[in-house]
């Protein structure tokens, strides 16, 4: 693959090229790149190759999408790096999502006011992280919305709200959210 940014030729040309190459543009470069390999009919797909290709088709229609919210494609023209286009973040923002993990809970002791911390983290922005706590008999003590530690910027801290008399086995059940709605789920049991 070959690039030029300032280039009279090759500026602004798009498509295939005979049975070669492509060119594309992406930002203020030209780029000209290797035909893409098409896949043989006759071989069936595997199971995991279906599960990808949904998942970027998904990614595909909520890049689209975005390219016809003016305030949400501000956003993702903002996060751009390099010669990304508003249309690559939004596409991988879609395609990525959230990860949870690294739950710290050392300062609960089953009392109101008591924090509970979790790191989330995305490719572009956790919007929401939501903790449940539930009793070892299956019932939801509490639930609700944890704030982002704005030290960090990765960190969300939920702030207990009722008693626990029975902490040992006390499942604390995590979700976190981004912008195109992808979830990722943390469970732990005390």
């Amino acid at each position: 693959m070959s690039s030029t940014t300032n280039n009279m030729l090759t500026k602004n040309y798009r498509g295939k090229v005979g049975k070669q190459y492509v060119m594309k543009t992406r930002g203020d470069k030209s780029i000209i790149a290797s035909l893409p390999k098409r896949r043989d009919p006759g071989v069936p797909v595997p199971p995991n190759m279906l599960q990808l290709q949904k998942k970027f088709q998904r990614a595909s229609i909520y890049a689209r999408m975005s390219n016809t919210n003016p305030d949400l494609m501000l956003q993702y023209a903002d996060g751009r790096r390099g010669n990304q286009t508003a249309f690559n973040v939004a596409f991988l923002d879609a395609y990525k999502g959230p990860e949870v993990g690294d739950l710290r809970a050392d300062a609960y002791k089953g009392q109101p006011g008591q924090p509970l911390f979790i790191e989330a983290i995305d490719n572009f922005r956790v919007t929401s992280v939501r903790f449940t706590l539930i009793a070892p008999d299956g019932s939801i003590l509490e639930e609700g919305d944890a704030q982002m530690d704005e030290t960090t910027g990765y960190d969300w801290i939920y702030t207990t709200q009722v008693a626990n008399p029975s902490l040992t086995g006390t499942t604390i059940r995590v979700v976190a959210e981004d912008l195109p709605k992808n979830r990722a789920f943390f469970e732990a049991v005390l």
